[in-house]
């Protein structure tokens, strides 16, 4: 039988060479990638130095510390404090620090080419599977990250692999976040917890990069640990520029052995909301039009890709915004992508707030921050208690159902703007 991509990857990457591997086998493996954030991630630091004062680390180069969870901190000392507790200690082990408005990390790890085809990464927060959108495997790494920085290596056991298979042509007005959104309704949250999820299907391999990206990342919506895209064309096309040395196009065997697969045929889908407060409480669109929502949000890891601006954009020009309304894209990169394309212009004529790019009002410590009662739509990956102020609610959403909800300062369809 065969291998899964996560189990050639995993076996590639063993310090201790190994020519066959089995689901639940433990492996310790080379880290190509380690990224950390500032906030929580910053205690980190001193469960680190708790352990001993660390003097350098495995290699520079494959280590970075991104500045993008929290851009404004005004409101916390603490926070203010976290950060330059981790810029200072970032420079002292000569590690690359990534600013204020550079963006979101887990999109920059894959534009820049840290993370490539038959990598392995890790990184200290939940949504590290994004890196499966380029054909690498990447998970979350907590207080074991000091053995990372420090020596290079992790240990991993070996996921089962669930397959979601993605068919069909969506209706105008329907865009991924609404598939993914449809998708964690439709088999739950724990569907696949401590797997590998590898998206496949014609859907899935028609979609350009940055529009996969929603389905690596929410995989940890449904309790993945990491999660795989195969190498295309288009990908491969994506990276050019990005990746500056050769990799290795990993796919799973025609004969691997998967232990769940998912089918979805999203041609007949309709636009989807989800309702607070859990990603799992999605519903069509047409079940929500009408609620009022008094913030919205155009960005976040899971909707501030380029193509959600030109979507965005087409729907808001000619139209002034209801709610108040906040463009925050999710690099710095995307940033100037819009400013070439006019959208920029667009999103001030109507009313919208311009931000430097970072993860935005998906967690509502820097900017954005609701009152009790008010309600927010975003297209980010969750909505849980506690991620905005008490008392207060998220919707998700696609940014086009975003866009129009903001110019109707409640929800509303998209399709009546396209």
């Amino acid at each position: 039988m065969g291998y899964t991509a996560v189990e050639k990857i995993l076996m590639k990457h063993s310090v201790k060479p190994v020519d066959k591997v089995s689901p639940g086998d433990i492996l310790t493996c080379n880290i190509d990638y380690a990224g950390m954030h500032e906030g929580f991630d910053a205690k980190k630091y001193e469960q680190f130095t708790a352990l001993g004062e660390m003097t350098g680390v495995f290699d520079p180069s494959k280590i970075g510390m991104f500045m993008g969870h929290h851009f404004c901190t005004g409101h916390s000392d603490e926070l203010a404090e976290d950060q330059k507790k981790t810029r200072d200690w970032a420079e002292k082990l000569g590690i690359r620090v990534f600013n204020f408005g550079t963006g979101i990390a887990h999109v920059i790890i894959m534009e820049e080419g840290y993370a490539f085809p038959g990598a392995l990464c890790v990184f200290g927060d939940s949504h590290t599977p994004a890196y499966g959108a380029v054909g690498a495997i990447s998970a979350q790494s907590g207080i074991e990250m000091s053995q990372v920085f420090l020596t290079g290596t992790l240990w991993f056991k070996v996921p089962e692999t669930h397959k979601y298979v993605i068919t069909g042509q969506t209706k105008k007005g329907v865009y991924p976040r609404d598939v993914i959104q449809y998708i964690v309704r439709k088999v739950g949250m724990d569907a696949s917890v401590y797997k590998c999820i590898e998206w496949d299907g014609p859907y899935i391999h028609s979609l350009p990069v940055p529009l996969r990206f929603p389905f690596t990342l929410m995989a940890t919506e449904l309790g993945a640990k990491c999660s795989f895209i195969e190498p295309d064309a288009i990908l491969v096309e994506w990276l050019k520029g990005r990746v500056k040395h050769s990799y290795e196009m990993v796919k799973s065997d025609p004969d691997a052995h998967f232990e769940k697969t998912y089918n979805f045929d999203v041609s007949d889908l309709e636009p989807q909301v989800c309702a607070p407060s859990s990603p799992e409480n999605t519903k069509p669109l047409s079940e929500a039009l009408g609620v009022k929502i008094d913030q919205v949000c155009i960005g976040t890891c899971t909707g501030g890709s380029i193509y959600d601006f030109r979507e965005s954009a087409k729907i808001l020009k000619g139209h002034k915004v209801k709610a108040r309304t906040l463009v925050i894209p999710s690099t710095d990169e995307v940033m100037k992508q819009c400013a070439a394309e006019g959208l920029l212009q667009v999103f001030v004529e109507s009313g919208c707030n311009l931000f430097p790019a970072y993860c935005g009002t998906c967690q509502t410590l820097s900017i954005g921050h609701l009152a009790p009662g008010e309600v927010q739509m975003h297209p980010g990956p969750r909505n849980w208690p506690g991620r905005t102020a008490e008392g207060s609610f998220s919707y998700l959403a696609s940014p086009a159902t975003c866009a129009a909800t903001a110019i109707e300062g409640k929800i509303a369809d998209p399709r009546n703007y396209l």
